[in-house]
């Protein structure tokens, strides 16, 4: 079953890169989640919007908690089919 509400507390690229030590240059609109694992690993939005519309029913809502976020997050999601 597909969550109808999804909340994300994360670390945008470009400051998980500072936060790091890895160059921001080139930095991506994305975020840094922890994979299988429990390492930090950096997603570009169109990763993200992918995972967060996986499910057999879109998400009516997509909230976002990250400092320094790039615009493309959001929009990326909606594209994908967010609501």
């Amino acid at each position: 079953q597909s969550p109808d509400v999804i909340h994300l507390s994360c670390i945008a690229s470009r400051t998980g890169r500072r936060l790091m030590g890895v160059d921001t240059e080139g930095a991506r609109d994305g975020i840094y989640l922890a994979d299988e694992s429990d390492e930090a690993k950096e997603y570009r939005a169109e990763e993200v919007a992918e995972l967060l519309n996986a499910g057999t029913i879109n998400p009516l809502v997509v909230g976002f908690n990250c400092w320094d976020s790039g615009a493309r997050l959001a929009a990326m999601t909606v594209v994908a089919g967010a609501v």
